[in-house]
């Protein structure tokens, strides 16, 4: 059995590799068990090697070699996972050590806030969809009697221009009906028609929209009580607990910190 201790990216690394036992080595980081299988058994003396292989591989001041590629290639790829709300913390899922998943949830900060201003997000947009369907209608009905009564303005001012040529009418009859024609064009005109229909202005749909942008970023607030990691790694510090307020870990630090673990390759001499 060897043991190293190794420094990348800040994080020490406390590597043991166990005698082989024919083409199986058992390998630990920071107590975290790993099986690597090799091509073949094996007869003579293991040495860790960096899987991208330099002209001369470093190695630590006792000798040993230095693991410097991550799995997957992504050299430092790390994630110190904050929560930018507020609540305690209720619930966390995972210890120094632990292997995670993307997308998989550390920890849980309290959502009952949360989920009652979600609540009344979606109540303040339900109301705003009520309103223009109920201004839909009216604008509706509105557009449709202020078309008849263009339509008809119209026939009564052509009729009495006709009048008015035969001398049957007085000027001020005249002008009394084409002012009464302008005013019913003026009012259908005041509509805003979509398809030829009446529908409620403009302003009821910006309601709606600003609704939906209120209702969607709450939602977003009470997903992110679930908090959950964003790489592919290995929990190496849990600097908070249940019961602490999920914004105020000691001196500014994640509440976890995650990092890819690193791959060793075993070559036979």
């Amino acid at each position: 059995m060897k043991q190293y201790k190794y420094k990348i990216n800040g994080n020490l690394y406390n590597v043991t590799v166990n005698d082989p036992e024919e083409n199986i080595v058992n390998v630990e980081v920071n107590g975290t068990p790993y099986k690597v299988e090799l091509d073949k058994p094996v007869k003579a003396t293991i040495t860790p090697k960096p899987v991208t292989r330099p002209a001369a591989a470093p190695k630590t001041d006792n000798g040993a070699p230095v693991v410097q590629r991550p799995v997957g290639g992504t050299t430092g790829k790390k994630d110190g996972v904050k929560s930018p709300l507020p609540g305690v913390i209720l619930d966390i899922r995972v210890k120094e050590g632990d292997t995670v998943t993307k997308g998989q949830v550390l920890a849980v900060v309290d959502s009952t806030d949360l989920e009652r201003e979600v609540q009344i997000a979606q109540n303040a947009y339900d109301l705003a969809v009520a309103n223009k369907q109920e201004k839909d209608k009216e604008a509706a009905l509105g557009y449709e009697k202020a078309v008849q009564d263009f339509q008809k303005a119209s026939l009564d001012h052509s009729r009495n221009s006709q009048l008015f040529a035969t001398g049957d009418i007085s000027q001020m009859e005249l002008e009394a009906s084409a002012n009464a024609l302008n005013d019913a064009r003026r009012q259908m005109e005041g509509y805003t028609v979509e398809n030829g229909r009446g529908v409620a202005d403009s302003s009821y749909g910006i309601q709606i929209q600003n609704a939906a942008f209120d209702l969607e970023k709450k939602k977003e607030e009470l997903d992110n009580t679930q908090i959950k990691s964003t790489i592919d790694g290995t929990v190496v510090r849990v600097n908070s607990k249940v019961g602490q307020f999920a914004d105020k870990v000691e001196d500014d630090k994640p509440i976890l910190s995650i990092e890819n673990l690193e791959q060793l390759e075993l070559e036979i001499k």
